[in-house]
């Protein structure tokens, strides 16, 4: 059940705690979510119509596009939203919805869904960003196990639609000290003692950095590059979380010890915040040159 009264008492407690301590950054980003919780409750109040209509006749497609739609391109819940849409007056996008609910068993036909919903957002102007993005989900699904030019169209396509998430970025190293910049991006804003590079000099145990993206993104792809080769990088494991503290859904480990990964995850994230971590049982140091994240637009 959408309860948007707890959520809008929920967020305004956080915007009065915001404001209280003068917190301008945390401020603006309960305000944002304020004003995406009133766009979703309006829209979803014109739904309950057709909730009440599926009540009587779960077969009407007018009802059940309309609420597909609320939850696939509003809330981008495709998990909830596409039985509605495979059931909907929409007879292409009914007709995807449903291979969805059963995926193809080969790779070669996975990727023709794939493909096809990236098409469908080619053509379509009111929702193209939702489904490109689905689309996009579907082809980090099996990117890893395709090969030769049909893995490169696909990192292509992923690619082409990206956009620079970090760019603006805050950052922060595990165990702190003093002297640790702010800013991530390829300007000559990165230092350390050695002038044009950042470096997370730690010592200690489990040292672990926190790149915070200041609002939650959808993210595709995260290029990591170590200053130099080290056994210590090695099992080094990076994590996805929304809230700051948690590391949240573990979505890479360091397979070998090289120098830099280009790093896609198995699927599409929303997140705010990524740790990079060592998962060291001694003293070691995190030395991390550059970090860039990307998702589609």
């Amino acid at each position: 059940m959408d309860r948007y009264d707890v959520a809008r008492l929920t967020i305004k407690s956080g915007l009065l705690a915001a404001k209280g301590c003068r917190n301008q950054e945390l401020t603006l980003v309960f305000q944002q979510r304020e004003k995406e919780i009133e766009v979703i409750e309006r829209i979803y109040g014109r739904i309950k119509s057709a909730m009440t209509t599926l009540d009587a006749d779960p077969t009407d497609k007018e009802a059940n596009e309309m609420i597909g739609r609320f939850y696939c391109f509003t809330k981008e819940d495709w998990e909830k939203g596409t039985p509605f849409l495979a059931l909907g007056s929409n007879e292409e996008l009914a007709r995807l919805a449903a291979l969805d609910l059963k995926p193809p068993a080969s790779l070669e036909d996975q990727a023709t869904l794939a493909d096809e919903w990236w098409d469908l957002a080619e053509k379509t102007k009111d929702s193209a960003k939702q489904l490109r993005r689905h689309a996009i989900d579907r082809y980090l699904a099996i990117l890893p196990r395709m090969e030769g030019l049909a893995r490169r169209k696909i990192e292509n396509r992923i690619q082409s639609s990206e956009q620079w998430l970090s760019k603006d970025a805050r950052y922060m190293g595990f165990p702190t000290f003093d002297g640790l910049p702010s800013l991530l991006d390829e300007s000559e804003k990165y230092h350390d003692s050695k002038g044009d590079e950042f470096a997370f000099q730690i010592g200690a145990c489990d040292a672990y950095i926190v790149i915070d993206l200041k609002r939650e993104c959808y993210i595709s792809r995260v290029e990591i590059q170590n200053r130099a080769v080290h056994d210590r990088m090695h099992n080094a494991t990076m994590s996805f979380s929304n809230t700051y503290g948690e590391r949240g859904e573990k979505v890479w480990t360091a397979p070998d010890n090289a120098k830099e990964w280009s790093i896609s995850p198995a699927k599409l994230h929303k997140a705010r915040y990524i740790t990079i971590a060592l998962n060291s049982t001694t003293d070691c140091y995190l030395h991390l040159k550059k970090v860039k994240v990307f998702g589609p637009q």
